[in-house]
């Protein structure tokens, strides 16, 4: 609340500076990237949604895991029981098979903490910005791993231990299908379960995509995207124009392209765009791009009735399509 006051002198002055543009504008400063349209119910919902495929993965290792754990543990069923009989409570023996898991995360966490090191590594070399392990992605990686070690440890090792030493120590030449086969059957259900869900989730965020993005083309495969930022030079209309004629007669004349189109968004974005309406005089807004020649061609979408946009329309900006 205080950033936001301290701000509104500037949003008064942008105003000013241009009040057909700037009318009512004010500075609202949130914690959390939310803007006051937004709530923290919709943060978590954001959150959720990206961290769908992830997590269904760590699930899936997970159940692999325990499945792994229990297999073992079903091998060393008369081991076990021997340990029973000689004295060991129950509790040891989950103690025992715990630390075992224990020291298999200790060596995984280290592994993957060189891999990330090395990645972060290389990464600086390329990207412009420097790249660094944020403390509250370690934290919630180390509660995922403890996490995981519960699940991979602690449980198989009481399902394991659930039998009495005698019937351990009688099963001791049996099969490796015997004994927790059912546990081990309902891991298995759980992996290719999960599995069809992480193919949904990507299926649904594949045609989500399409649909909340209208200007991406089905046959984005052989589109070539360029972004031109002739606002970083502050070159003038003429001359922007000038480049755009050229490059579009050099573009065309290659016998391997098929179209060209121009438009002020990149895919997969959409800017907005603000009306009034007649009937009631509400003021609304609309997700709406700016194109010129040849986009619907170029973005293969096709025009069902009317014409498609020229260069005269984007001169005059006189031309809407729906």
């Amino acid at each position: 609340e205080q950033v936001t006051a301290e701000l509104q002198p500037l949003a008064a002055r942008l105003e000013r500076a241009d009040p057909a543009e700037g009318s009512q504008t004010r500075i609202v400063a949130s914690p959390g990237r939310l803007s006051p349209d937004e709530t923290l119910g919709h943060y978590l919902l954001f959150w959720l949604f990206f961290m769908a495929a992830p997590l269904t993965v760590l699930a899936i290792a997970c159940a692999n895991v325990a499945n792994l754990q229990l297999v073992r543990a079903n091998l060393r069923a008369r081991e076990l029981a021997v340990r029973v009989a000689l004295g060991a409570s129950r509790a040891q023996v989950i103690r025992l098979l715990t630390f075992e898991a224990v020291l298999l995360a200790i060596v995984a966490l280290g592994a993957a903490a060189i891999c990330t090191w090395m990645l972060l590594r290389t990464a600086n070399l390329v990207l412009p910005i420097l790249v660094s392990i944020d403390w509250r992605a370690a934290c919630f990686t180390v509660t995922v791993a403890l996490l995981a070690i519960a699940a991979t440890g602690l449980l198989p090792a009481m399902i394991a231990t659930r039998r009495p030493a005698a019937g351990g120590l009688r099963i001791g030449g049996r099969s490796m299908t015997a004994g927790n086969s059912r546990a081990r059957r309902v891991l298995v259900v759980a992996q290719v379960a999960l599995c069809f869900l992480l193919l949904l989730i990507a299926g649904v965020f594949t045609r989500g995509m399409f649909v909340l993005t209208g200007d991406m083309p089905p046959h984005a495969g052989q589109t070539l995207v360029a972004e031109l930022r002739f606002d970083i030079q502050d070159y003038p209309a003429a001359e922007r124009r000038a480049f755009l004629e050229t490059f579009d007669a050099r573009l065309r004349a290659d016998p391997r392209v098929r179209a060209v189109g121009y438009n002020n968004k990149a895919p997969a974005r959409t800017g907005w765009v603000r009306f009034m309406t007649g009937a009631d005089h509400q003021m609304h807004e609309a997700a709406a791009i700016e194109a010129a020649d040849g986009f619907f061609d170029a973005s293969g979408v096709p025009v069902l009735r009317g014409r498609a946009l020229t260069w005269a329309d984007a001169a005059t900006l006189n031309a809407v399509v729906v």
